[in-house]
C-alpha cells in the first residue's frame, strides 16, 4: 500500500486519467474530489460490502447468513480503523442507526 501525504488542494494522479484531489480538511475529516472517465467505477468501501452482501442474499447461498455477518463485522471494524472513530461513538452511531 502506498501511503501518501497531501495538503488541501493538492492532487494524486492515478493511471495518468484519474484525478483525486483533497477538497477539504474540517474536523478530522478530509473531502476528497475525484475526477474518473464513466468507464472507472468509484464507491466507498461500505458501499461496496453493502453490494456484496446484497447480491450473496439474492444468490440464495445456504451460507449467506454466515457470510453477511462477516462482510458487516469487516465493514464496521474497516470504517472504524478507517475513521479512528472510538467505541464511545461507535457504539453512539450504531444505536441511531437501530
Amino acid at each position: 500500500m502506498l501511503v501518501l501525504t497531501r495538503k488541501k488542494g493538492e492532487e494524486i494522479i492515478i493511471l495518468g486519467n484519474i484525478k483525486i484531489t483533497v477538497a477539504e480538511i474540517k474536523n478530522g475529516r478530509v473531502k476528497l474530489a475525484i475526477d474518473a472517465p464513466k468507464s472507472v467505477s468509484v464507491n466507498r468501501a461500505e458501499i461496496m460490502s453493502k453490494v456484496k452482501e446484497f447480491n450473496l442474499k439474492a444468490s440464495g447461498d445456504e451460507n449467506t447468513e454466515i457470510i453477511s455477518a462477516q462482510i458487516e463485522l469487516k465493514s464496521l471494524l474497516e470504517s472504524k480503523v478507517r475513521l479512528g472513530s472510538s467505541d464511545k461513538e461507535y457504539e453512539g452511531s450504531k444505536e441511531a442507526s437501530q
